[in-house]
């Protein structure tokens, strides 16, 4: 049922008003910590205000991985 939902959000991006960052947050929690950072960099483009939430805990599972750094960094975000 979850990976439906994903789906129906992506298939609605950008037509609807679905943010980046909530597929981001959908992804990670299904344990998919690869498609995430597509969803960040266009968080990221796109100035998407939402992507300074990046320090919440839904972003934990994508902590670990270097391209996690990059978009914090790209982000201005401090570490933490």
């Amino acid at each position: 049922q979850a990976q439906k939902i994903r789906a129906e959000l992506t298939a609605g991006y950008p037509h609807q008003d679905i943010q980046p960052l909530m597929l981001t947050q959908v992804s990670s929690g299904l344990g998919d910590l690869d498609s995430p950072f597509g969803w960040l960099e266009k968080s990221v483009a796109h100035g998407d205000p939402a992507a300074g939430f990046l320090g919440l805990p839904p972003m934990n599972p994508l902590r670990t991985d270097p391209r996690f750094e990059l978009i914090r960094e790209a982000l201005g975000i401090p570490p933490g």
